[in-house]
């Protein structure tokens, strides 16, 4: 099972995302380039950076990603409010080797998949009670991915969450929906706070191949 370090950006340093929302999170790093040499030396084969400020406003941190892609000899992934295909490719121009996009509704989400390669873009989802959710509208989660998968999305990014919308590691729901798709992989994003845990994680379906954490 691949462990993807992910650095949270904002104003240009590294986040401790402790809570869903975006003013429960405190700076635990100032240098995000620093922060990538260092996992980078931990032998991380990739990471992901989570653009805070593109996902909560206006701002972005994109001269800080391209600057990581730049020192790095590993593929980087990208995330954080991206919907469009302009979003996507201002991304890919930064040589970022893939583009976790915020689900939308699966017709949105279709249309996207059809304008990039499957190995340039992932989806990140938000599992609740077995529902992804969208902004207002949730969809039944197997049924989603599988739409996605028919749409040529082959790796999802998965968060699931409580009522309170913490994240929280729940194998038996990602268990659940593994066993129903077919080609794509699914990453767990979210509740791995312990060893124990992640060995629990690479005893899941082959398909759940990829951990995210949030630092070391």
């Amino acid at each position: 099972m691949l462990i993807i370090p992910t650095i949270a950006l904002q104003n240009g340093t590294c986040l401790f995302r402790t809570k869903y929302q975006a003013g429960a999170n405190r700076t635990f790093f100032a240098d995000p380039v620093k922060m990538a040499k260092l996992w980078r030396l931990q032998n991380a084969r990739t990471l992901l950076v989570f653009d805070h400020d593109a996902a909560y406003s206006d701002k972005n941190n994109f001269a800080f990603i391209e600057a990581i892609c730049g020192v790095l000899d590993i593929p980087v992934m990208a995330s954080g409010g991206v919907r469009t295909p302009d979003e996507v490719e201002a991304l890919l121009s930064l040589q970022v080797h893939k583009v976790i996009v915020t689900a939308r509704s699966p017709e949105q989400m279709q249309t996207l998949f059809r304008y990039f390669p499957s190995h340039r873009i992932g989806v990140h989802v938000n599992i609740t009670e077995n529902q992804v959710v969208c902004g207002s509208e949730s969809y039944d989660a197997v049924s989603y991915l599988q739409a996605l998968e028919q749409a040529r999305c082959y790796r999802a990014v998965c968060t699931v969450r409580n009522a309170q919308q913490q994240a929280i590691f729940a194998p038996e729901v990602l268990q659940a929906i593994a066993s129903e798709v077919r080609r794509m992989k699914l990453v767990i994003s979210g509740g791995i706070s312990d060893y124990a845990k992640l060995t629990l994680a690479r005893s899941l379906d082959r398909r759940i191949d990829a951990v995210m954490i949030n630092r070391a």
